[in-house]
């Protein structure tokens, strides 16, 4: 099958570096405001030489004070280069700001909700080779309300991050190649695009036409699902719904046959989304990670998770499957903010 999920497998030659020296740098950053999806940076310095990031623990808030619709997207990145404190308290509409700084994704929670309330999430993270990070850590707080005319109304939310990052120092020489790759995404059910029942899979193939074969650590994330308020001309969810999020790897076979993707492609790795329909996927997979998020009404469901996987490994042409569905009377905007972290082999 070309798919090793939980088994003995060959890894690498190098074993994980020994959790010697590990550090610990709480992640602390508060903002409460009123406008729009603003986005607020806060900045944390680390030694210089390199290392990784082998944990994140701790939690992340959102509170909205009305029941109109309003969201928050809560990050951890690395910022290579200078300027570390200079971006510390700064804040900006959209990424596409001048002055925004060129950040490298670690890790993201992702809030929704409709109604007035407190939402946390909590962060158990611990990676075996870890993720190479800069002296720099920001922490994006971007959220706020969103209803109205083209969700362009704010009102007075919090958002918090009370996370604690763990590093450990490399050894100079020693470059695991380690990858977090985003595997998620937005989509918004009840829709034209995507009927309620629909179901939309986001596909991570390796190269078949490469000779390496990826190993898969761990895959951890966020996940919200909402219905909207009414004010921006969705339809409003009534009564009990349901959204699930589903993760599967796939062999080569099953990959070329039911993913399809014009080959051969560029890089180590391709991305990408295809509708699937109601039909169930096909079969000849290993589930990795399954989330089912039961709401009613206005009332959003939102989690976090990590999975650790660990000696898996993908061969060429193998790929990793997540299927997202929901089901309601009205329109859920559910969005999934994956990461898979991934080392090349030998």
């Amino acid at each position: 099958m070309g798919v090793a999920l939980g088994a003995p497998a060959a890894i690498a030659a190098a074993q994980p570096p020994a959790a010697t020296n590990l550090t610990q740098y709480p992640l602390t950053a508060s903002v409460t405001q009123d406008s729009g999806l603003e986005k607020h940076l806060f900045s944390f310095p680390l030694p210089e030489g390199p290392q990784v990031m082998v944990g994140l623990t701790g939690t992340t808030s959102f509170t909205t004070t009305l029941n109109y619709f309003g969201e928050a997207l809560i990050s951890v990145d690395s910022m290579p280069g200078p300027g570390c404190a200079a971006v510390n308290g700064t804040s900006y509409a959209s990424y596409s700001d001048p002055g925004f700084p060129v950040l490298n994704h670690l890790v993201s929670f992702i809030f929704k909700s409709s109604r007035a309330q407190k939402q946390t999430q909590t962060a158990n993270i611990s990676l075996p080779y870890g993720i190479p990070v800069s002296s720099c850590i920001v922490v994006v707080l971007d959220g706020g309300g969103a209803w109205g005319p083209k969700h362009g109304y704010g009102y007075p939310v919090t958002m918090t991050s009370a996370l604690t990052l763990t590093t450990l120092p490399v050894p100079p020489g020693q470059d695991f190649g380690v990858m977090d790759v985003a595997v998620g995404g937005e989509f918004l059910f009840g829709s034209n695009d995507l009927p309620n029942g629909s179901g939309l899979v986001t596909v991570l193939r390796v190269n078949p036409q490469g000779r390496t074969p990826v190993a898969l650590d761990a895959l951890f994330g966020s996940i919200s699902a909402s219905g909207f308020d009414g004010s921006s001309g969705e339809l409003v969810p009534q009564g009990p719904w349901g959204a699930r999020i589903a993760t599967f790897l796939y062999p080569s076979a099953a990959c070329g046959n039911d993913f399809p993707v014009n080959t051969p492609f560029e890089g180590l790795l391709h991305f990408f989304r295809m509708p699937v329909g109601t039909q169930a996927l096909p079969a000849g997979a290993q589930q990795v990670y399954v989330a089912s998020l039961q709401g009613n009404g206005l009332w959003p469901q939102q989690t976090s998770y990590f999975k650790p996987t660990w000696p898996a490994t993908m061969q060429p042409g193998d790929c990793l499957v997540t299927v997202h569905r929901s089901g309601a009377s009205g329109v859920i905007d559910l969005e999934d903010q994956s990461t898979a972290v991934m080392r090349p082999l030998p």
